[in-house]
């Protein structure tokens, strides 16, 4: 019935059509334009893209990310929108942060070295947007003469913060002056293997709980994970937890370290932990590029995986059937995890 009917005003609406070029009455040319109002109003109404909401279960994102999935970043916001912003209004729920202040030569020169034909410092942050629990990402980088050199290296839709602050911790609090948000998701710039189906994970256990003021993922051995050899784990606190930790830390050491102030401090904070997978939670596992030989390591792992691949359940299913690279990376881990 509607095919036809549609049918049919197509018809008149074609008719009419000809007789207005042909010099026909007024009749005809009121109708003709009440058909055209019609059509258009119908294409109005009409939605042309459909939005289809995001996963939110955990259970969908332990195992593989979406491949096709395409993310709008978020670029920043303008003096009148971070007052907004402030306000709550325009809050983001979660933000990832990239560090990318590299005071010791070595590991700046590690964040510019090629992996997978880009910089290592833009690899870290590709994979951090890779994860769709984050509002935005930016990258936090010192204000000093090297940081056009990191801006070079971070793709150019995601923001970077110059802070001007001595210390981490209160560099980090500049940024969220900047770009506020509810949590933050941190993330050091040299994590290679930082894996963004760990963040979901991270973030979905953390806003499942709004008393929580950090969560992290804990080691076999009661240490945090994002601290061992294993860098594919972050670090999830609230914005207002850290602005209070900016306040009341005095000491070197607890400035230096962004969370350690919040960790040292459970009768001030409420802390949460999450076990670390324990497949790869284990003494022969080492991922991480802080000496040549784990460049090596590194190297072996993505030619056997490629990038779609490379991921902690198919590195760990590899190196399930690499003894020798285990014992290897067992050693390693005994000589360097305490220097």
């Amino acid at each position: 019935m509607e095919r036809t009917t549609t049918h049919r005003r197509r018809c008149v609406s074609r008719t009419l059509r000809m007789r207005w070029t042909s010099g026909s009455g007024v009749r005809e040319r009121v109708l003709l334009r009440r058909y055209q109002a019609q059509a258009r109003c119908k294409r109005a109404r009409t939605p042309r893209i459909a939005t289809l909401p995001l996963p939110t279960d955990v259970s969908l994102l332990t195992n593989r990310r979406p491949k096709r999935y395409i993310k709008k970043m978020w670029t920043g916001l303008s003096g009148a929108d971070r007052r907004i912003g402030r306000e709550g209004e325009r809050m983001l729920k979660s933000l990832g942060i990239v560090q990318a202040c590299f005071h010791v030569p070595r590991f700046r020169a590690n964040a510019m070295r090629r992996f997978g034909g880009r910089p290592l410092l833009e690899w870290v942050v590709r994979r951090v947007t890779d994860s769709i629990r984050l509002g935005g990402v930016i990258v936090v980088a010192c204000g000093s003469d090297d940081c056009d050199c990191i801006s070079a290296s971070v793709p150019s839709d995601v923001p970077v913060f110059r802070a001007r602050c001595g210390d981490a911790l209160g560099r980090l609090c500049q940024a969220l002056e900047a770009y506020p948000s509810e949590g933050v998701v941190r993330v050091h710039g040299g994590d290679l293997f930082i894996d963004p189906t760990l963040i979901d994970r991270l973030v979905t256990a953390a806003e499942a709980d709004s008393t929580y003021d950090y969560v992290a993922y804990r080691s076999r051995d009661g240490r945090p994970a994002a601290f061992s050899p294993v860098s594919v784990y972050s670090e999830w606190f609230r914005s207002s937890a850290l602005r209070k930790a900016n306040q009341l830390a005095r000491e070197r050491g607890d400035r230096e370290d962004v969370t350690g102030y919040l960790r040292s401090h459970p009768e001030k904070f409420h802390l949460g932990w999450i076990p670390a997978p324990a497949e790869i939670d284990r003494e022969d596992v080492r991922l991480t590029v802080d000496i040549e030989e784990d460049w090596d390591h590194a190297l072996l792992l993505f030619e056997a995986l490629g990038a779609e691949r490379f991921d902690w359940q198919r590195i760990t299913s590899l190196l399930d059937h690499q003894p020798a690279m285990r014992r290897r990376m067992a050693a390693l881990n005994r000589a360097y995890t305490h220097a």
